[in-house]
């Protein structure tokens, strides 16, 4: 039953993994060519052990160059944050993975590798943090399949006894009305000026199929509903490529009901690194681009005004990551972490 269990989560997994890319990362992908690369994996995961307790970053992965620096500002400032922690950077799309290995050389590993190495170097307790937005797809599939597998193999009653790993999840970015306020207040206060200078802003989040995730979209809506409140609060949009009732047609709609024709307009996206969906989506010259499509509808989007940067380029953004790690340690361990 375990097994029937683990093979459909496993579907499922791979069916949301090759959709949740846009465009040019979003072709079919070839099962052989990532079995093929199972081999760099385990050598990627490289383990480099200075403390019994990690932090495992986790994130979809991008094929992008500014989006991979970005990953790299995120680690580093969890490596300054947690010096009594060894940190580490996972991917779970193996379309990115397998693509950014062709193009550098360069792999990241699964979830499930590292758990691997990481049980085989020793660590005692692995904090794992999800890099994800909402609480939606990506977030659930870390959760109920790699964190859950990787728990029953350690702490399940098959397991050794000697064993046991103590593990811990933390929450994506916009889970819980606390951390949408904050980062409310982070977003608002980087337009604030251009806000009163008479510029509206539009946020693109990704968001998840409304039908099995609206829990996670809502956190989109709980966003949006908090930035109306901000003084010139109207000029602010929020918006997904996939979300049933907030993709871009509802943008237009909320602009052509709040905003002047003609005025200018900024584009940033909500994400956590500027990828397919900042560069294409949201910033590209194709015909149903958000730039394309609100130019169509009467209004100014220059392109110098369309922000490639993600959420994790700003560090008070990634604070907020941090304190979900924080409370996450402190559900799983209490005051025993701090002490270390």
């Amino acid at each position: 039953m375990k097994k029937f269990l683990m093979t459909a989560l496993g579907a499922l997994m791979l069916t949301a993994l090759l959709s949740a890319c846009s465009s040019s990362d979003n072709e079919p992908i070839d099962e052989n060519s990532f079995d093929g690369i199972k081999g760099e994996l385990a050598k990627a995961a490289k383990i480099d052990k200075k403390h019994d307790s990690a932090i495992l970053l986790v994130t979809f992965g991008s094929t992008w160059d500014n989006a991979h620096e970005t990953y790299k500002k995120v680690v580093d400032q969890f490596k300054k944050d947690f010096p009594d922690q060894d940190v580490y950077l996972a991917f779970t799309s193996k379309i990115c993975i397998t693509r950014w290995g062709a193009k550098t050389k360069e792999y990241f590993p699964t979830p499930d590798f590292w758990f691997r190495a990481m049980k085989k170097a020793g660590y005692k307790k692995i904090h794992v943090q999800s890099l994800h937005v909402i609480p939606g797809e990506e977030f659930a599939m870390l959760r109920d399949w790699y964190v859950k597998d990787f728990n029953l193999l350690v702490n399940g009653e098959d397991a050794p006894k000697d064993g046991n790993i103590f593990i811990s999840l933390g929450k994506p970015l916009l889970d819980g009305e606390e951390s949408i306020n904050k980062v409310a207040d982070i977003l608002y206060n980087q337009h604030k000026e251009d806000l009163a200078n008479g510029k509206a802003v539009a946020f693109m989040g990704h968001g998840n199929p409304e039908q099995s995730y609206a829990y996670g979209n809502k956190s989109y809506e709980d966003l949006y509903e908090v930035l109306q409140k901000k003084e010139n609060g109207n000029h602010i949009f929020v918006g997904t490529v996939d979300h049933g009732s907030m993709k871009i047609d509802f943008v237009i709609k909320e602009a052509e009901k709040n905003f002047k024709k003609g005025g200018t307009m900024i584009l940033q996206p909500i994400m956590s690194i500027a990828g397919d969906h900042a560069h294409n989506d949201m910033a590209g010259n194709e015909e149903d681009s958000w730039k394309m499509l609100l130019r169509q509808a009467g209004f100014n989007v220059p392109d110098n005004d369309c922000i490639m940067k993600g959420l994790g380029d700003y560090p008070e953004i990634v604070k907020v990551w941090e304190e979900h790690l924080k409370e996450s340690m402190d559900e799983q361990f209490g005051a025993e972490e701090d002490e270390e």
